[in-house]
Order: structure tokens, then sequence, then C-alpha cells
């Protein structure tokens, strides 16, 4: 589980270069504040509060698959590298 641990870490220290976006990205994103903006206008300050709850829930489940993903990425790049400096094919487990 120590390997887990320093992928995370991996990951933590380049997360910012991962993210990077162009600016299609961006234009997406201020589309979606728009849109919540109008939403929340609409909204009762019960609902806002749910909303928020499930705003900061979709942000924990997306940072865990991130780092899921990477942690796999990155176990795939190295499965990978073995394979091309030896020649063989690793079996999964």
């Amino acid at each position: 589980m120590e390997e887990s641990k320093t992928i995370l870490q991996l990951f933590n220290l380049y997360k910012n270069d991962i993210y990077k976006m162009d600016s299609s990205y961006y234009e997406i994103l201020k589309k979606i504040g728009e849109q919540e903006k109008l939403l929340n206008e609409t909204l009762t300050d019960e609902q806002k509060n749910i909303l928020s709850k499930i705003n900061l829930y979709k942000d924990e489940q997306t940072e865990y698959m991130n780092q899921h993903i990477f942690k796999y990425a990155y176990s795939l790049s190295n499965k990978l590298l073995i394979e091309s400096l030896t020649g063989s094919t690793l079996k999964e487990n």
C-alpha cells in the first residue's frame, strides 16, 4: 500500500500541470457558471443548501476518480516500460 501513497504524492505534485486547460474549457466553464447563477436565483435557501452539499460530494467523487485514474495510468505505464525493456508480457493479476 506504500506504493499507492507514493503514487498519490506524485499525483498531488503534478496536479496543477495535469489540469491545465485551454480557452475552450474556460468558455464552457463560464457557460456553466452563468446557468448555475440563473438556477440559484430561483432556489430557496434550503434548496441552495442541498445543491451545495451535492456539489461538494460530486467534487469529492471527482477527486477520488482522478486519483484512481492517475494510479492506474501510472501503473500501466510502468508495466509497458518493463515490457518494452524486457520484451516479455506481464500477466494481469
